[in-house]
């Protein structure tokens, strides 16, 4: 919680769309560990749209890395309940 009441949140977010493959590897990453924190998290997370860079990822990339990294922090979304709605996930398919 106190890396979204400082804005930390967005910051990583912004960073899933860096250059480097690396920092944009560990900032999905960080987005999915945040968000499994706790069903409220997970809900501000959805809210600032890091679900849809996630799925955009995870439908344009062929990096494998990446696309490990995507599934996981999907997957830390859909814990908890209630569950988000299923069609925030339904552009994967």
């Amino acid at each position: 919680m106190s890396v979204l009441n400082k804005g930390g949140a967005q910051k990583l977010i912004a960073m899933m769309d860096n250059k480097i493959k690396e920092i944009q590897e560990q900032a999905i990453w960080a987005v999915g560990n945040i968000a499994g924190d706790c069903v409220k998290i997970r809900d501000k997370m959805i809210n600032y749209k890091s679900l849809d860079k996630i799925n955009f990822y995870l439908r344009t990339t062929e990096r494998q890395s990446l696309i490990k990294t995507c599934v996981w922090s999907l997957s830390n979304f859909c814990r908890g309940k209630p569950a988000p709605p299923f069609e925030l996930f339904a552009p994967v398919y």
